[in-house]
């Protein structure tokens, strides 16, 4: 951990991250708990990768912010200390999280109440290392809507925390420093790999054999969802969460919860969508793909109305696969309506 970080209260962490929401489209609801990656039993982390006594802080850890996944603090907690509470490195760093001694006072709490505020406490140092996340998905969000930086929230946020957010911002994006580029590639993956794990329905019908690359990769995850219920507000970063308001089945996912989800897991954790359709829309208009239904190609997101009140992937011979709405199952379907459709370079 890099002990030039920026301190800022985390009431403005909060204020920064809700400035760039863009509203909410009709098939979701941010804030349910999915969206802040630690929904559903052990916050979707592995069973039996985390020492039991971590696993609740991490996943309220998770839920500070929607950007942060359970998974991927485990991830880092590894990589910093291998969950050794008493670790100290080289150079000072302290803990579970090894956070320097000028650097904790800016993010500690006493999180379970014992009366001590040290990075040597377990569920202190696991809540500060989530505020500092948190503070730096609100920057890197900030910074990509002011089009200062390249990337995406999550790479941008694991690079602040590896180089410190100086850095990010003087590179425009992930710093040029070896260690730092190894380290925004490795969390991701253990994150999905190690410490994530994708509950899974029925599935649908193999992805065509005409497809390739990163759109065969992102459709085979959300073919793992086919059969799983409509939750209104469901899915986190890596799997299905929640209760569905109207049938109460679930796990599940709702539309942008879908694509989300396939997105992260099929990329390795590099890209990181918004939460909801409307988002989504606005998050990749840039790559908008013109003249109908004959230029899309499959792994294109595609939206329903402006703003966007639904969102699916295109499968490819006409047909969708979304996560509808109440009491119906994520499906591949004939595509209905007129959606928009766009073509973001992770499935190029």
């Amino acid at each position: 951990m890099s002990s030039a970080r920026p301190r800022r209260t985390l009431a403005s962490v909060l204020a920064g991250v809700a400035a760039v929401s863009l509203g909410v489209s009709a098939c979701e609801v941010p804030g349910s708990g999915a969206d802040g990656g630690g929904g559903g039993i052990g916050g979707n982390i592995k069973a039996g990768s985390v020492p039991a006594q971590f696993v609740p802080w991490i996943v309220k850890a998770a839920g500070l912010c929607p950007q942060m996944s359970a998974p991927l603090l485990a991830a880092q907690l590894f990589q910093e200390s291998e969950f050794n509470e008493n670790a100290t490195s080289p150079v000072g760093a302290q803990g579970i999280a090894q956070f320097m001694p000028s650097t904790w006072p800016g993010y500690g709490v006493d999180a379970d109440g014992n009366g001590k505020n040290s990075p040597w406490d377990p569920p202190d140092a696991i809540m500060a290392q989530g505020k500092y996340m948190c503070e730096l998905a609100g920057q890197a969000s900030a910074a990509l809507a002011a089009h200062k930086v390249s990337g995406d929230v999550t790479t941008l946020a694991l690079a602040g925390y590896n180089a410190g957010w100086g850095a990010v911002a003087q590179y425009h994006g992930v710093p040029p420093f070896t260690q730092t580029q190894q380290y925004v590639q490795l969390i991701p993956k253990m994150a999905t790999t190690k410490f994530g794990g994708v509950a899974t329905g029925p599935g649908g019908v193999p992805v065509d054999a005409s497809v390739s690359g990163k759109a065969k990769t992102i459709l085979e995850v959300a073919n793992r969802a086919v059969g799983l219920p409509y939750v209104w507000g469901g899915g986190s970063l890596t799997s299905p969460t929640g209760r569905d308001r109207i049938d109460g089945r679930g796990p599940g996912y709702d539309c942008s919860g879908l694509t989300r989800m396939a997105t992260y897991v099929g990329t390795g954790g590099k890209v990181t969508l918004p939460r909801t359709a409307a988002q989504q829309q606005a998050y990749t208009a840039r790559w908008a793909v013109q003249g109908g239904m004959s230029a899309w190609k499959p792994g294109d997101l595609l939206f329903w109305h402006y703003p966007a009140t639904h969102v699916a992937m295109y499968w490819g011979g006409g047909k969708i696969i979304e996560a509808p709405t109440d009491t119906q199952d994520v499906h591949i379907t004939k595509l209905w309506g007129n959606p928009t459709a766009a073509r973001p370079p992770w499935v190029q």
